[in-house]
């Protein structure tokens, strides 16, 4: 009994392993992927290298940011052991990018090293979701040599079925160089109708000289905002699937005073979303849901 309960263990932790080195290998595929895509990006800001002179003794100064926001749903048929029922599928992606000068000591710490949770997945009887992460990096000397930090250099410091934390370090990251990152977020959920709040932030403690949001929504999606302290609207369109498509462009934002007390939501331009799935069946009008496809501003809070 005792080397078979041996085998059993060994073949399971075999298997585990096996399962591992899977999930390894996909992650990384997919890491090289999100990065090739990213990088392709046409957009000239992030090609631009001077900095204004009145923005020369700042600690760092942001070149360019630009948020992508994805959102798609899909019903399929599954089986939940009492019989069939629909099942809905919904994927979010984010990409956060940043092309940052660090300009003394102090930008320099705060970008030698990232921290982030790489998996995190939760499951019930009717419901899942699971977020994947993935963080590219490069540094323009300034020289003119490019180094560019990839997966392999991601270190786990946490690594469990349903949650990896995982950091990665910058080496030799020096006063004036260049850094260009981003944080690409995929989510994946199932049958979660809860409505997601999404904030687009046109601040920074920094100077931003190049801020862009762009967002494109499934045609199942309700967008219902309100702009905050002077913040601009919505710029809102359809495409030929009609998607929702939403952009936010901002350009020389100067930083924000620190040594001030502030209240963010209060002072500084924002822009605030409630993204959800369009519902206009039984009960839509005490609920106080929005259809499919729209996009509300300012609308009543009761």
């Amino acid at each position: 009994m005792t080397r078979i309960s041996g085998f059993v263990l060994f073949l399971l932790s075999g298997i585990s392993a096996l399962a591992q080195s899977k999930d390894e290998a996909k992650y990384r595929k997919e890491s090289d992927e999100v990065r090739k895509e990213v990088w392709a990006w046409e957009k000239p800001e992030f090609k631009r290298r001077d900095i204004p002179a009145e923005y020369a003794n700042s600690s760092k100064i942001v070149i360019a940011h630009h948020t992508e926001l994805t959102a798609d749903s899909k019903s399929k048929l599954a089986y939940y052991g009492l019989g069939f029922g629909g099942r809905k599928e919904i994927s979010i992606i984010e990409t956060v990018r940043e092309l940052v000068k660090v300009n003394d000591k102090s930008a320099v710490d705060d970008y030698s090293e990232m921290s982030f949770t790489r998996v995190a997945k939760s499951s019930g009887f009717y419901s899942r979701s699971k977020e994947t992460t993935f963080v590219g990096v490069r540094v323009f000397k300034s020289n003119g040599q490019v180094k560019e930090i990839n997966a392999d250099d991601i270190v786990l410091t946490k690594d469990e079925s349903k949650e990896k934390q995982a950091k990665i370090a910058i080496p030799d990251l020096q006063v004036g160089d260049i850094i260009d990152y981003f944080i690409t977020s995929s989510q994946e959920l199932t049958n979660d109708y809860s409505v997601k709040t999404y904030s687009v932030l046109l601040f920074d403690d920094a100077p931003v000289l190049n801020y862009s949001f762009h967002g494109q929504l499934g045609k199942k999606f309700a967008i219902d905002y309100r702009s905050y302290n002077g913040a601009p609207d919505l710029q809102v369109s359809k495409n030929d699937d009609r998607d929702i498509v939403i952009d936010v462009e901002k350009k020389n934002m100067a930083p924000f005073e620190t040594s001030l007390w502030i209240a963010p939501a209060l002072q500084l331009p924002l822009i605030r979303m409630n993204i959800s799935l369009g519902y206009r069946g039984p009960g839509s009008r005490y609920l106080g849901t929005s259809k499919p496809g729209e996009v509300n501003k300012d609308k009543e809070t009761d």
